[in-house]
């Protein structure tokens, strides 16, 4: 069960709170986090949407979006001089506030299915060298002042493809990338417009049958812009509909989440042994082979493991998908599942049946909260760790973070920087057996309930090869470097009342 607060807090703050029904919203601090399912007073998170990027099939070399625009002005170009590749810039994502934001590509098969499996990438003389990488080492960058001689001031490149790289020991099914785009900064950028000091006299919270509309901390309600709303009926905050820590064993598996839609957001963190590492655990040894395939369908996350027993911490967060309702519905809604009391705060004027496009706030789903961010510049080579404290005040944490990296400049293109999702990468040569270290532009994060460390590797190769059959005999190798190494790590520890 749950309470409902609007009005003047225990620190004289105008605000909105949901609690657990063993607190009260109005007077529990505000650090307790895992007390509340939502609270107004911090700062929003958001999901601006997805976009799937898929082969062009027989399209013309060059195709601008939207109609009418040239390499000048275009949001969008799709070309196709072999590989489909996609070139957005930054304006083709309408309303997200952030130059190079948070985001997460992931690999969507045609059955429908998302792939966090460690995946194989053989290369140099025989295919005899390569690496296990998690997915993300797939993700494309998102750049700034992107210059390939051809196409200017590009925001992010992706590349659509019928044809995964191979998992280790698996095949390679035919999919689309799905690219998933956060309202947060990726790089060092602060988030706009934080709470501030309250007002006096200031209208911060206006809640009547035809508006639902609420401000940060020190906003007015109704000159605030986007960034400083906590919310209204059209900029809603990312609610989580399941959420848990299970084991995974090898092959079908699957966890009841109740009756949410198939094309919810999934995040999820696979990991082996007792600690939680994201993206992946460390791939070293036997963890080489880790992860599973994963989808939604008929109220059950299911997983396919190929591999040994794992375990998997996810959310899973509402999607829009299904579009507004309309009718007579009033703002606040109260009703019984069959199983609880719920109190819904709604967009005004929807239908009978509100979608998650309707749904402000639900005290069944928590909104996640940020229980720490920042930046941290990466400032040495080799293998460092990068400790970060945190106070989970009673929550369930759970981690994302960008690595962001410098300038480029060589014949082919140059930009000024680069964000990049994580991924951990392990080099192997002269056959799948021989691990050749941890690859420079890994990164991972072990989360506790009071710290998330991050891992980094820069200055190591990329890529260790033979590149022909003489350097294979006299088993000289060659390597690659990172052409962007690692600068920072942009991280965020999100939080929910336990699930």
């Amino acid at each position: 069960m749950s309470q409902t607060f609007i009005g003047i807090d225990y620190e004289g703050v105008p605000s909105v709170k949901i609690s657990i029904d063993s607190h009260d919203p109005a007077t529990t601090p505000d650090t307790v986090y895992g007390a509340f399912l939502y609270n107004s007073k911090f700062d929003p998170i958001r999901y601006w949407g997805a976009v799937t990027i898929s082969d062009a099939g027989n399209a013309p070399l060059s195709q601008y979006f939207p109609a009418g625009t040239n390499k000048n002005n275009y949001q969008l170009l799709i070309s196709k001089p072999s590989t489909t590749s996609y070139w957005f810039r930054n304006s083709y994502f309408a309303g997200l506030h952030y130059s190079q934001p948070v985001f997460q590509q992931k690999r969507k098969t045609f059955s429908g299915r998302y792939s966090g499996k460690v995946v194989q990438q053989p290369f140099g003389f025989e295919s005899r060298s390569g690496y296990f990488a998690s997915s993300g080492a797939w993700s494309d960058p998102w750049y700034a002042n992107y210059n390939n001689f051809a196409f200017n001031d590009v925001g992010y490149v992706g590349y659509g493809t019928t044809a995964q790289p191979n998992y280790a020991s698996n095949g390679s099914p035919e999919s689309n990338m799905v690219l998933e785009v956060w309202d947060l900064p990726g790089n060092a950028d602060p988030i706009l417009d934080p709470p501030r000091a309250p007002v006096s006299g200031q209208t911060s919270i206006f809640i009547d049958s035809t508006t639902c509309r609420v401000a940060k901390p020190g906003y007015d309600v109704w000159a605030a812009t986007e960034t400083q709303l906590a919310f209204d009926s059209a900029i809603l905050p990312i609610k989580v509909v399941a959420a848990n820590d299970v084991a995974v064993p090898t092959g079908i598996s699957w966890i009841n989440v109740g009756a949410i839609p198939d094309d919810c957001l999934i995040d999820v963190h696979f990991y082996a042994g007792g600690e939680i590492y994201y993206p992946i655990s460390p791939l070293i040894g036997g963890n080489a082979s880790l992860g599973a395939e994963y989808w939604l369908a008929n109220g059950q996350l299911i997983f396919d493991n190929p591999y040994g027993a794992c375990r998997a911490r996810f959310m899973i967060y509402s999607k829009n998908g299904a579009g507004p309702t309309y009718g007579a519905n009033d703002v606040l809604r109260h009703l019984h599942d069959g199983v609880r009391n719920v109190t819904q705060f709604l967009r005004p004027g929807c239908g009978p049946n509100p979608s998650f496009a309707d749904i402000i706030l639900d005290s069944r789903w928590p909104a996640v909260r940020i229980i720490r961010e920042g930046y941290i510049p990466i400032t040495a080579d080799g293998a460092q760790q990068w400790p970060v404290a945190f106070d989970a005040g009673g929550a369930w944490p759970f981690v994302k973070y960008m690595t962001e990296h410098g300038a480029h400049s060589s014949s082919e293109h140059s930009y000024s920087s680069a964000v990049r999702e994580p991924y951990s990468k392990i080099l192997y040569t002269n056959g799948i057996g021989s691990f050749g270290g941890t690859a420079g532009d890994t990164s991972y994060c072990r989360l506790t309930g009071s710290e998330a460390r991050f891992f980094t590797f820069r200055g190591a190769p990329v890529r260790n090869y033979y590149a022909d059959a003489q350097a294979y005999s006299a088993n000289r190798l060659s390597q690659t470097y990172d052409e962007s190494p690692i600068v920072g790590i942009r991280y965020y520890i999100f939080g929910i009342p336990q699930p």
